[in-house]
């Protein structure tokens, strides 16, 4: 994820919090490099189900689906 050093995170983790994936277990920040023209965060997402064992392909859909989901809720933001 990068950002403009003057944007705030906040909208995008509440975009993620209240994203409609059941799959979507935590997430967290793995990492913040702040380069000259951007601030650059690694997130790191856990997904799972508790019923059963979760295929890649679920777990890329779901991803690929909360992706579009934040960039729809935070796109007036950026």
């Amino acid at each position: 994820l990068s950002l403009h050093p003057q944007a705030h995170i906040a909208p995008i983790f509440e975009a993620i919090r209240s994203s409609c994936s059941p799959l979507l277990e935590r997430f967290e920040v793995i990492d913040v490099y702040h380069a000259a023209e951007k601030v650059h965060i690694t997130l790191r997402f856990m997904y799972r189900d508790r019923s059963k064992t979760v295929s890649f392909e679920e777990v890329e859909t779901a991803h690929a689906h909360l992706i579009q989901e934040v960039l729809a809720k935070t796109s007036s933001a950026r």
